[in-house]
């Protein structure tokens, strides 16, 4: 018989302990780069040219793994060891002052030292802006204007954003976003987490806000380059390189930031801030008698436009109509007739509102889509800018849950053009400064109040008079009562959604 082999000795432990060993070593490595406060290539350093809005990807291999961005001519290349794009770069352009795009130190190369000085706290800045509780706090009360390094004055919060293959309708919601303040103090506020990777919408939108109100930006206008790389990669290119309805794309935004920010329960800031709850009274058309009572939440109301008159006086003619009679569809008695699932029967909805979020998102239908084209209805809605009382529209039993019921304007979208190719923009309340300014991607301009309400408006944000400059705001303790009929299992009762 052959004798029995006997299994190889173990070395795990061994390898182990030379693992252990090298991590050590590469710790030393790292611990032992050489500092200096006296670089002679300081000088060198041109900030007009830095740019940190797009992404920090190496020019050469495309990675986004331990990239370095010349202080030179402000490209990005990847490593800082030999045989590395960067050291080729830094050799063959003689540019040895480079800085570490995730965590902001400056070494130079090929010398292999880091520098440490303090003229250069302004880059580092620039590269990952940040806010303590205080600053955030003041910033709706707190006027602040800033210049550029080319001598152009901004307003930090106020501020132009890049336009990037018709990403117009992605501008004007971040825009529209960055004057609700619970939303906008949070993601000033936000740090990614360092135990896992980072959600990259999240982290980028949050790094977004921050660049727009960074008081010491080197340019005048901020590019949401990143950002819009991270909602093109995470929704498969549906919000990519086209022109898009920033309804479908502020439903999106909303529901994935809520998805991610949640806590066990369920809630989430997005939710407290814009969720509001209607009760729809439905029944079908041949048979008023038999209703059924459900309610819904929903963070927009969509308002309906009547449609244009057949003969018009002259062709100059615009028709026009106060928002009022668009928001008598939640009176609870206006009947609104609806084509149910399935086409074989109609049903009969009445609206009224149940909950008042402390912000009201007004979305006003004005595309119709018919069965050859996109058709526009350009009547202009006439509006208040303070004061829209919305006590009507609430159901009498819930009256009492929703004390404080006055809104003031603080977002305006507007739609120019024709439905294909036209533009958005939007015109924001800036509280600092109590003035309106119209942003159309780079270009912010004043704009008078009288002048806000004479645009086609898409998109309309509220702000209910009890929000306080820090984003605190009244949570009524008022138990709203439960509806005496839930609807049916299948029936179609769910507001109007814009599409995910």
């Amino acid at each position: 018989m052959a004798a029995q082999e006997l299994p190889p000795p173990a070395r795990r432990p061994i390898e182990e302990d030379e693992e252990e060993e090298m991590q050590v070593k590469k710790k030393k490595r790292v611990e032992e780069v050489p500092q200096r406060m006296d670089c002679p290539y300081l000088g060198t350093i041109n900030r007009h040219v830095l740019d940190f809005d797009f992404e920090k990807l190496c020019s050469m291999t495309l990675s986004g793994d331990n990239v370095y961005c010349d202080l030179v001519d402000g490209k990005f290349f990847q490593g800082r060891g030999k045989e590395t794009p960067a050291y080729r770069h830094a050799l063959e352009k003689g540019h040895y002052v480079w800085m570490n795009s995730a965590d902001g130190k400056v070494y130079c190369i090929p010398d292999g030292y880091e520098v440490v000085d303090k003229s250069l706290e302004d880059i580092k800045y620039n590269l990952s802006p940040s806010f303590d509780e205080e600053e955030i706090e003041y910033m709706s009360t707190r006027v602040r204007y800033s210049k550029a390094l080319d001598g152009t004055d901004y307003i930090p919060g106020c501020i132009g954003l890049n336009n990037i293959q018709d990403s117009d309708y992605q501008n004007v919601i971040i825009q529209m976003l960055c004057t609700v303040i619970p939303l906008r103090n949070y993601l000033l506020g936000y740090q990614p987490p360092t135990e896992k990777k980072p959600d990259p919408v999240l982290a980028t939108v949050s790094q977004l806000f921050r660049k727009m109100y960074n008081p010491r930006n080197f340019k005048g206008v901020v590019s949401p380059h990143e950002f819009y790389q991270a909602v093109g990669r995470v929704t498969q290119k549906k919000f990519y390189a086209k022109q898009m309805d920033p309804v479908a794309f502020f439903s999106w935004l909303m529901g994935y930031l809520h998805k991610k920010t949640k806590d066990k329960k369920g809630d989430s800031l997005i939710h407290d801030v814009f969720q509001g709850e209607v009760q729809v009274k439905l029944c079908p058309a041949h048979e008023e008698s038999r209703i059924t009572e459900s309610k819904e939440k929903t963070i927009f109301m969509t308002l309906e436009l009547p449609d244009e008159p057949l003969f018009k006086d002259n062709l100059d003619f615009i028709p026009q109509v106060p928002l009022f009679n668009l928001l008598e569809k939640f009176n609870g008695e206006k009947p609104f007739e609806k084509i149910a699932k399935g086409g074989e029967s109609r049903e009969i909805r009445r609206y009224s509102l149940r909950r008042l979020p402390p912000y009201v998102c007004c979305v006003v239908k004005r595309f119709r889509n018919n069965n050859f084209f996109v058709e526009k209805n350009p009547t202009i809605v006439t509006f208040p800018l303070k004061g829209l009382d919305l006590r009507d529209y609430i159901h009498p039993d819930c009256q009492p849950a929703n004390p404080e019921t006055k809104y003031d304007l603080v977002a305006n979208v507007c739609h120019d053009g024709k439905p294909e190719r036209g533009t958005y923009k939007v015109q924001v309340f800036h509280q600092p400064t109590s003035q309106w300014f119209e942003i159309h991607d780079l270009r912010v301009t004043p704009v008078l109040p009288q002048m806000v309400a004479l645009t086609e408006s898409y998109i309309q944000i509220y702000q209910r008079q009890d929000v306080k400059p820090d984003g605190s705001f009244g949570k009524f303790d008022a138990e709203i009562p439960d509806l005496l009929a839930e609807a049916e299992p299948g029936v179609a009762a769910e507001i109007e959604m814009a599409p995910e």
